[in-house]
């Protein structure tokens, strides 16, 4: 009985649970594809995107017909065409109308005591522009800003200043707008600045760099605050002259 061999027994592998998780390097490797994948989408979306826009996908995919035929002839890329946004007429501050006194009542600027009776004074110091083109549209934003001074007397108050926006292309005028621009000087002071925009300029689109716009004071009145029509395809050398 001695000399009979020793068996050996071998436990037999228990079965893994149905939800175990699957070791961690076989994972990694089954979602490689689908995170590249994944990672891909973005850029073919991009270029699914620009084949429908023409955005500039060089490929014969774009032009390829339906029916199984030749390719359709690409039109030659244009040459670039300047911007015309670049364009934006010059600003003229006329020389006698930057300063605008405010005198009292049925009272001139050359009366004996009107330097002793000025009320306010305003000055114009900056006029600027701004451009926006649409379609055969030129739409200009025009902004005066300046300083504002009381007289001996020390008033403070609120005021109107008369401020003429005018743009001319040669001698044609295409737009005259006098405004009732407000200012006001607090009280207690003896100063303060102002600014006013006038951003209902709209002109045709200029051919040429012939445009110029004009703004200053004008104290002559000569149209009601507002009226557009007042000036329009006048001569500038007959615009109301201003001081």
């Amino acid at each position: 009985m001695s000399d009979m061999p020793t068996r050996t027994r071998f436990a037999a592998p228990r079965p893994a649970p149905l939800d175990a998780p699957l070791p961690e390097a076989p994972l990694k490797a089954a979602l490689r594809p689908a995170r590249a994948f994944a990672a891909a989408m973005p850029v073919f979306a991009a270029l699914a995107l620009a084949a429908c826009t023409g955005g500039g996908v060089d490929s014969t995919l774009g032009t390829a017909r339906l029916d199984g035929g030749a390719p359709a002839p690409v039109a030659e890329a244009k040459p670039e065409v300047q911007d015309p946004r670049a364009y934006c007429p010059k600003t003229v501050l006329r020389a006698g109308t930057e300063t605008f006194n405010l005198y009292p009542d049925k009272m001139k600027k050359d009366d004996p005591d009107a330097r002793q009776k000025l009320r306010f004074r305003a000055t114009i110091t900056d006029v600027v522009r701004e451009c926006n083109y649409a379609g055969n549209t030129l739409n200009i934003k025009v902004g005066v800003a300046g300083r504002l001074l009381s007289g001996p007397s020390g008033e403070s108050g609120q005021f109107l200043m008369p401020i003429r926006i005018v743009v001319t292309q040669g001698e044609n005028v295409l737009y005259s707008v006098l405004h009732d621009a407000p200012a006001e000087i607090p009280a207690g002071r003896t100063n303060n600045t102002f600014a006013f925009v006038d951003s209902a300029v709209s002109i045709p689109k200029p051919e040429n760099a012939s445009v110029l716009i004009y703004a200053g004071f004008d104290e002559q009145r000569t149209d009601s605050p507002g009226d557009k029509n007042a000036a329009r395809g006048g001569n500038p050398r007959n615009l109301p002259k201003v001081n």
